[in-house]
């Protein structure tokens, strides 16, 4: 048995459960001017175009676009909370595009698949890294990306 395993109830996909390949849909959020706003207090971002309605009309957007970045943690969020309940032990990287804005009422969708896995040093730990694809409510890709995240392994059997 290794030390993760020995310290620790896991429940849930471990590295030793993910396939290159599987997939999962992660959830969906709909995104408010309140989400747009905190995020700009926490951040401290507060450029206009996320800020006013007419300064973000003023640039050709219909109304006040989410921080790209936003966007990244909501589904960073959903990849944790999905079913697969990932025992993950840390994110090491991400790699991300923003391919369209999300305006304040959009309602984003996302699905993660495992791109690739591989065993470390340790025994008790792996990396898988996923991709994910971000969607609007019009089906549009909105934004994409990978994350390389450190996962927990199973006890050898």
């Amino acid at each position: 048995m290794n030390a993760v395993s020995k310290e620790m109830n896991v429940n849930g996909r471990c590295f030793d459960d993910l396939d290159v390949g599987d997939s999962i849909a992660l959830g969906s959020a709909t995104i408010s001017d309140a989400n747009i706003v905190t995020f700009a207090g926490v951040g401290g971002d507060f450029y206009e175009v996320h800020t006013d309605d007419e300064a973000a009309r003023a640039l050709g957007f219909e109304r006040r676009i989410a921080h790209g970045l936003l966007i990244v943690a909501l589904v960073d969020a959903m990849k944790m909370r999905c079913a697969w309940h990932l025992q993950a032990v840390a994110t090491l990287s991400l790699t991300w595009d923003y391919k369209k804005a999300v305006v304040s009422g959009d309602r984003i969708t996302a699905t993660m698949r495992v791109e690739s896995r591989r065993e470390t040093k340790r025994a008790d730990r792996g990396i898988v890294v996923f991709a994910i694809d971000v969607f609007n409510q019009h089906g549009e890709c909105v934004q994409m990306g990978k994350t390389t995240t450190m996962m927990v392994r199973r006890a050898s059997q």
